[in-house]
């Protein structure tokens, strides 16, 4: 009540359950203040009477429905989009943020697969090809990122939506690959790293192409990083209590096959750079621009309508603003 007050016009309160004559007697007020012509802000606050919902709790009939594309893309279909020299060529795949398409990109022979490199943030809940990638991209881009600019892809191949790693942003804003594809039923596309990305339609006709020719010291070069920074993560004294060790000592703990969801936005970075030291849990985190709101409340909505244990690691103002 009177929250705005001092910097409107106006500001109207109503009953928490108004009738038909209380909003009409809103609304003439409004509009006497409308007429006048003087602009500025006008407040209507209607309190909501809790609590929102009765005791009982009513669960969904039926299991909600999930999009599921017919085939995988295939990465070969790139090649009538792709215009640049005939050479070897560096390819990253990122997998975002899961967003219910559960697109897989694919090469058509499992050789060319094999030489890609692929990523997938930690919502995404796919596999990457390069272990604790984030952990070690971040670290590289804050300490020397000009040779972090080595890892930069000639091609950009993106699934999903946004991504938690602060230092693939980084990279990707700093040097930008050649070309950027984002895969995608959607036609809105966002642009996170400033590429421009160009949108395939998973659904559209593909075109017979030639092989992309991968440049597989491109996939050898993030191992090399990759393996430098696990032998210097190795060294770090895991026998200190605090913020992270705390978070990396509770995923080792943790049960196969359950459900752990990650508070924003510390509590998800961490586990982020840690991924690798969980085993089969499926991964949930609320990302975008809601920030903290509703992660504790979200763990809980999964708890009740699931079998499986659900974990929630979370941060101090995430679990109180709750």
């Amino acid at each position: 009540k009177d929250l705005f007050s001092s910097h409107c016009r106006l500001s109207l309160e109503s009953s928490p359950e108004p009738d038909e004559a209380e909003i009409q007697g809103l609304a003439d007020r409004v509009n006497s203040y409308l007429e006048d012509g003087i602009k500025g802000p006008i407040h209507i606050n209607i309190p909501i009477q809790e609590p929102f919902y009765s005791g009982e709790y009513y669960a969904p009939s039926q299991e909600p429905r999930q999009f599921v594309t017919g085939d995988a893309l295939m990465l070969l279909d790139l090649d009538d989009y792709i215009r640049v020299p005939n050479k070897p060529l560096k390819v990253l795949v990122m997998n975002g943020m899961e967003d219910g398409q559960l697109l897989v990109v694919q090469c058509s022979d499992e050789r060319s697969y094999d030489r890609l490199v692929v990523l997938s943030d930690i919502t995404s809940n796919q596999s990457s090809s390069i272990p604790h990638w984030d952990a070690m991209l971040y670290t590289l881009m804050r300490n020397d990122p000009d040779r972090a600019a080595a890892l930069c892809p000639d091609i950009l191949v993106t699934t999903g939506t946004a991504t938690v790693s602060k230092g693939l942003k980084q990279l990707f804003q700093a040097n930008k690959p050649i070309k950027h594809y984002h895969i995608s039923r959607h036609k809105e596309v966002g642009d996170p790293f400033g590429t421009s990305p160009e949108r395939l339609d998973p659904y559209s006709p593909s075109k017979p192409g030639k092989a992309l020719q991968i440049d597989e010291n491109y996939q050898l070069l993030w191992q090399k990083f990759s393996v430098n920074y696990l032998q210097q993560m190795i060294q770090l004294n895991w026998s200190d209590w605090n913020e992270f060790t705390a978070v990396k000592s509770v995923l080792t703990a943790l049960p196969a096959g359950q459900i752990l969801h990650l508070a924003n936005s510390t509590s998800v970075r961490y586990g982020s750079f840690l991924v690798d030291e969980l085993g089969d849990m499926q991964l949930m985190s609320n990302r975008g621009t809601s920030g903290i709101d509703g992660c504790t409340s979200t763990a809980v909505g999964t708890a009740i309508l699931t079998d499986k244990d659900v974990y929630l690691i979370s941060g101090d103002l995430a679990m109180l603003y709750d």
